[in-house]
């Protein structure tokens, strides 16, 4: 069976379903030293898992995070460690505004931190909010997804993680910008 190319952005995911294997891409070259090479299936797609000492890294990183959370209105408190292509970690947590709307949540937080010092590519982010397990609002999906569609999100439990694709938590995201003409 011939490999089948997906391109995402900035990131090439390269399968072949016959096999289940994968092999990460992305424009800095393949990525080896993230990833476990166990794969784990999204939607027909097959994705390298990061390593479990990966994983506890990115959790820990987004515990250390939440605990500086500015959430005095509703008390919950959220943080992420969103992992770059190239092995760096950013960290961020959600920053409550008493206009609601100015509220800003930990996994963009995060997510601009990494764009501000020239960052584009994305391959896990890791959220933690205490006990409860949460999943990235619909705002922040679309933000993450602009930069790593396949981004794997791993998220806290009270007993672990749980582990999704981006693709599989928004798969209808808007990808496409085509403005109207002028008359």
């Amino acid at each position: 069976m011939i490999p089948l190319k997906i391109s995402c952005n900035n990131t090439n995911l390269l399968y072949n379903r016959r096999k289940r294997n994968s092999t990460i891409y992305s424009s800095y070259g393949h990525i080896p030293k993230l990833y476990s090479g166990k794969t784990f299936e999204f939607g027909g797609i097959y994705l390298e898992k990061p390593d479990e000492k990966t994983i506890e890294k990115l959790l820990n990183y987004a515990r250390e995070a939440r605990e500086n959370a500015y959430a005095p209105y509703s008390g919950f408190k959220v943080g992420a460690a969103l992992l770059t292509d190239k092995g760096e970690i950013f960290k961020g947590c959600n920053v409550e505004n008493v206009s609601f709307g100015a509220t800003n949540c930990a996994e963009r937080t995060a997510l601009f931190s990494a764009v501000a010092e020239g960052n584009r590519s994305f391959t896990a982010i890791a959220i933690a909010a205490g006990d409860e397990t949460i999943l990235p609002c619909g705002i922040c999906r679309q933000a993450l997804s602009e930069f790593s569609p396949q981004l794997c999100v791993i998220c806290a439990k009270k007993d672990g993680y749980k582990i999704y694709s981006l693709s599989e938590l928004l798969p209808h995201a808007f990808d496409k910008f085509t403005p109207e003409e002028k008359n």
